[in-house]
């Protein structure tokens, strides 16, 4: 777990999630979807709480499974939220696997950011809207984005979350409907915003979100969020330790008190299974001068495969932060050998 001081909460405490077995470590977790719950591979309990198994007999064995956001389906939306808020202010470092597999290429996932103050009921629309933004918002049949959204950061596999499809009320569109990107759109409530704010094609950097296999399309996400601690906050994304883009907060993200995260995703016509796993979400508090300076696949995979750690300032260095010796946080970053040695990628993934 992570243990960080902060001005609003005096201890912000999040465990680490394989995603791997039968049940979820925290309660804090919401989990749903339609028309069906997303759910845990691993597990065959569909009453269980706060995440419900997939179905009975289990799909994967125990230490073997995965967090499912979408089955292969049409016209499917589901999403995961971790209901305790975070101080805005804080930093926010997280690792985890994603794989889109095994459908016709559609549509993408997304970890996305909300209001603190508000519990989500519900995933945004489906399709290319990836379960986060609005879809079709100016039609009869619109369908309304994640509540209270700030940020929404897309791996799209399919090209629509880039395209005016996925932009509510007062958006003026993306830039086009090109598949296999990085887009980044920013905040919303029901049928207005989700605006597009930047994408990225990782085609010409070689890396193909899609693929037939679960271990095919697996890579390994880094989203590193600023503390207020930095003048000009940012977001930066990373897909298998290299970084692809880099945008500013929304001034949403930076009005409000308090955030939380968490994942959606998204079929429609055409389909994926959409799973993470092995998910580690470092809280850098605001009090602790964290420079950043771009990792490596390797500091990453180190990072997350970890066992229980006391941060020092060296760890912190080794990873891109200067700590001018503020306070230390603890650390707890869960063993993922399972995906490393179980899935055979102790390369570059993808």
């Amino acid at each position: 777990m992570i243990v960080a001081s902060s001005s609003v909460q005096a201890e912000v405490t999040i465990p680490v999630e394989s995603f791997t077995g039968a049940n979820a470590v925290s309660d804090n977790w919401i989990a749903g979807g339609f028309p069906n719950s997303a759910c845990l591979t691993a597990g065959n309990d569909l009453a269980r709480t706060p995440i419900p198994g997939c179905q009975r007999p289990r799909i994967d064995e125990i230490g073997s499974g995965v967090f499912r956001l979408t089955y292969a389906d049409s016209d499917q939306s589901g999403y995961l939220l971790y209901n305790s808020p975070l101080p805005s202010g804080d930093g926010l470092d997280a690792f985890f696997y994603a794989s889109q597999w095994g459908g016709d290429g559609a549509d993408g996932l997304a970890f996305f950011f909300t209001d603190g103050e508000y519990e989500l009921t519900a995933p945004g629309g489906n399709g290319g809207s990836l379960g986060y933004a609005a879809k079709f918002a100016g039609d009869p049949d619109a369908q309304e984005g994640v509540a209270h959204a700030l940020l929404g950061i897309g791996f799209d596999t399919y090209g629509a979350f880039h395209s005016s499809y996925s932009d509510g009320n007062g958006c003026t569109g993306g830039a086009g409907g090109t598949e296999n990107q990085v887009v980044v759109r920013g905040a919303g409530n029901g049928l207005d915003g989700y605006c597009y704010i930047d994408g990225v094609d990782l085609t010409p950097m070689g890396i193909s979100l899609s693929g037939d296999s679960r271990e095919e399309a697996a890579h390994l996400i880094r989203v590193r969020v600023d503390s207020a601690k930095v003048a000009e906050r940012k977001v930066r994304i990373f897909i298998d330790g290299a970084r692809v883009l880099t945008v500013d907060l929304p001034e949403e993200f930076l009005a409000a008190e308090t955030v939380k995260f968490g994942w959606t995703a998204g079929t429609g016509g055409f389909t994926n299974y959409h799973e993470i796993w092995g998910a580690t979400v470092r809280v850098i508090p605001e009090s602790i001068d964290f420079e950043y300076e771009a990792p490596t696949l390797e500091d990453d995979l180190e990072a997350i495969s970890s066992t229980t750690t006391q941060v020092t300032e060296e760890t912190l260095v080794a990873t891109g932060a200067q700590t001018n010796h503020q306070p230390l946080f603890g650390l707890l970053a869960l063993s993922l050998g399972f995906a490393l040695v179980g899935f055979g990628r102790r390369r570059r993934l993808g």
